[in-house]
């Protein structure tokens, strides 16, 4: 929490000084954010005011799946085994090339959970950023929680005593805020998230082994689903209750970041910017009993799951609404100063 505070000043003197200087042509450079996930490797390429810590315009927004996460739960020895290291590869060189034409000065990334979690997880985003020839770091869940609030705040222009942040990523889920502007931020840190939600429906509900063949707990029954809306539940039990206030005010809005809220949860609850718990549990009815080939799309294994993992949120924390928005982690790295 001190880490996340040290750094949120940092950045916030930065964000806040650069918000009054003058723009000017010297200002706008195009920059290359990658957001190196637990499921899926993204891009945006954007004009940024590095004087003004603003996102002039978006360029390109680009992702590529890749399971790091589900290959680590199959692992034997907790480490990403080779095949998944060179699709990361192949992925940040791909989108690394569709960047190009757009000339950015620097290509720079951030690695999350995953790298954090695999025994072999600095020698591996080593060699994956040697290999792709983009700027990689490894950072902390305490880090992702910040860097998403001010790509939220940035994308919305609403103030920080405003909101709080909600960001599900592959491997880790984070909530963020802040009571007032001078009060240090109030954070969530999870490790119950997208993927590692849907394997734990699979192993724990269905009792089923992961494997090549069986990475998805679709169709699900029932009984099943309900099961795992407890477990989110459960977990939700574990936001600070300082934290959970601010979740439920209505003078606050929750503005969800992130694949999980802005495609999967938005895009099968009618494709609305805003959605609360009746829509997602209408969702969960229509859809659980419907197997990936129904569900369409190369996300499916766990769109369902998502949807519990949300709900349950939603239900124990009195969450009324949730604003998905189109940010991610690479936003809040493109207008911090800190890693260019």
């Amino acid at each position: 929490m001190y880490l996340l505070n040290l750094v949120g000043v940092l950045f916030f003197v930065i964000y806040s000084a650069n918000g009054s200087a003058k723009s000017s042509e010297k200002c706008i450079e195009n920059r290359a954010a990658f957001d190196v996930g637990s499921g899926v490797t993204r891009v945006v390429v954007a004009a940024v005011d590095k004087c003004s810590g603003k996102i002039i315009k978006e360029l390109m927004h680009e992702t590529i799946q890749v399971s790091y996460k589900d290959e680590l739960e199959i692992s034997k020895n907790n480490t990403l085994p080779a095949k998944v290291i060179d699709q990361g590869i192949k992925a940040l060189k791909e989108l690394s090339q569709k960047a190009k034409p757009f000339h950015p000065n620097a290509y720079v990334g951030v690695a999350t959970s995953v790298f954090r979690q695999a025994s072999n997880g600095p020698a591996a985003i080593k060699k994956v950023a040697k290999e792709s020839n983009v700027a990689l770091k490894v950072i902390n869940q305490d880090e992702e929680a910040y860097m998403g609030f001010y790509g939220a705040l940035a994308a919305t222009g609403l103030k920080s005593e405003q909101v709080v942040v909600w960001d599900i990523g592959g491997g880790s889920m984070q909530f963020i805020g802040k009571k007032n502007v001078k009060d240090p931020f109030l954070v969530y840190k999870g490790q119950l998230a997208s993927n590692g939600f849907k394997n734990t429906i699979i192993t724990k509900l269905q009792n089923r082994k992961l494997h090549g063949t069986i990475s998805s707990p679709n169709p699900m029954k029932p009984k099943v689903a309900k099961a795992a809306q407890k477990i989110a539940e459960k977990e939700a039990k574990n936001v600070d209750s300082k934290l959970r206030g601010l979740v439920s005010s209505s003078k606050r809005e929750v503005l969800g970041i992130g694949g999980v809220h802005y495609y999967s949860i938005r895009g099968q609850t009618g494709k609305k910017t805003v959605y609360d718990l009746p829509m997602v549990q209408r969702a969960i009815k229509k859809r659980s009993l419907m197997t990936d080939k129904e569900l369409g799309g190369k996300y499916a294994p766990t769109d369902v799951s998502n949807l519990i993992l949300v709900a349950g949120f939603m239900k124990k924390l009195g969450i009324k609404k949730v604003r998905a928005i189109k940010v991610n982690m690479a936003h809040g790295l493109l207008i911090n100063e800190l890693y260019w």
